[in-house]
């Protein structure tokens, strides 16, 4: 499993998102500006993120975006999984029903399962809050 740039994208516009928060809403182009990243590829991301509802968004005038909820509830898999659909590590596990004509005897599902549920558990553990705060103890031990 790898988990593309739009993934990875979502996960800084997010604690961006969180960082800069003040209850209004973030016009797109000053995220833009602060992750170096192209206004034309987040509109694609945020798209999905609102989609799932993770953003609010508005147009026009004073619009832009903003979380939906505390930054404690959201999780790297809720972020992951609304911009990569799924973050399954083989493709016969990425839909809800498995109908590879193998499962009944694969000898190996029980692996990928297994395998699975400890990425799709330890992406669940970690929240925007805990992101944010890890970036901050970072930046704190390069000062000093």
């Amino acid at each position: 499993m790898m988990i593309s740039t739009k993934g990875r994208y979502a996960l800084r516009v997010m604690i961006d998102m969180a960082q800069h928060s003040n209850g209004l809403f973030i016009p797109l182009s000053d995220v833009a500006a602060r992750q170096n990243i192209s206004e034309k590829y987040l509109e694609s991301i945020v798209a999905s993120l609102t989609r799932h509802g993770l953003l609010a968004s508005v147009r026009g005038k004073g619009g832009g975006y903003k979380l939906n909820r505390d930054i404690n509830q959201y999780t790297a898999a809720d972020i992951l999984k609304a911009t990569e659909g799924s973050i399954a590590p083989v493709a016969c596990l990425a839909k809800e029903v498995n109908d590879c004509p193998n499962v009944s005897h694969c000898p190996t599902l029980k692996m990928w399962q297994g395998l699975q549920e400890l990425i799709e558990d330890y992406f669940e553990k970690i929240t925007l809050d805990k992101l944010i705060l890890e970036q901050s103890e970072y930046k704190s031990v390069i000062k000093n």
